[in-house]
C-alpha cells in the first residue's frame, strides 16, 4: 500500500481519529513530551503520522507514541541533539560529534516539487570496514549520528506539512557507488 500523503486533518475521519487520540493522551503528557523533545511536536500532523502508521487504530497510536517518548528518553534523545546541533550555528558541541560527523555518510539532497525533503545516503562513500576494524565505540557513535540524523529529518516534516495542509513524507535514498 502506498503511503497516503494527501490526508488532510480536517477531514471527518482524520479529525474524529485526532480527536480520540488526544482524549487517550493527557495534554500536559504530550506537552512535556514536546518540551523534552520525546516528542517532535503534538500538532495534527504529527499525531497523524502515528495514526496512519497503525492504520487508525487510536489505542495502537497512543501506544506508539507512549513507546516513541520512552525510546527518546532511554537513548537521552535531548542530550544527543544538543551535543550533535548544540554548538555555534547549529554545529556540534563536542569533539565525540564532530568526529561522528566527518564519517557520516547520509544527508539531505534536497526538496521534491512539493516541499518534502530528499534524504541520500551515500552507503558507498562509508568506512564500514574501517568502522568495524576500530570496534565497538565507533560503532556506536556512528549509530547516535545516525539516529540524529533521521530525527531531525523527521521534525521537519510536520513544519512542512502545516504550512502547505498536505501530510509530507521524506524520500530516501540510498546510494552504494563511490
Amino acid at each position: 500500500m502506498a503511503f497516503p500523503t494527501d490526508l488532510d486533518p480536517r477531514s471527518q475521519k482524520s479529525s474524529a481519529a485526532l480527536q480520540e487520540l488526544r482524549g487517550v493522551l493527557e495534554a500536559g503528557w504530550l506537552q512535556e513530551a514536546v518540551d523534552s523533545q520525546a516528542l517532535p511536536g503534538c500538532d495534527d500532523f504529527v499525531l497523524l503520522r502515528f495514526l496512519v502508521a497503525r492504520n487508525f487504530d487510536v489505542a495502537a497510536a497512543a501506544d506508539m507514541i507512549r513507546a516513541r517518548v520512552e525510546w527518546a528518553a532511554e537513548i537521552g534523545l535531548e542530550e544527543l541533539f544538543q551535543e550533535w546541533t548544540g554548538g555555534p550555528d547549529g554545529q556540534p558541541a563536542s569533539a565525540r560529534a564532530r568526529a561522528a560527523q566527518e564519517i557520516f555518510y547520509g544527508g539531505i539532497s534536497g526538496t521534491t516539487l512539493s516541499g518534502a525533503p530528499i534524504m541520500v545516503e551515500r552507503l558507498g562513500k562509508a568506512d564500514l570496514a574501517g568502522v568495524s576494524r576500530e570496534g565497538a565505540e565507533l560503532l556506536q557513535l556512528l549509530l547516535k549520528s545516525y539516529t540524529v540524523y533521521l530525527v531531525s529529518h523527521v521534525v521537519c516534516l510536520p513544519t512542512g506539512s502545516f504550512m502547505t495542509n498536505v501530510m509530507y513524507a521524506a524520500r530516501m535514498y540510498a546510494h552504494a557507488c563511490i
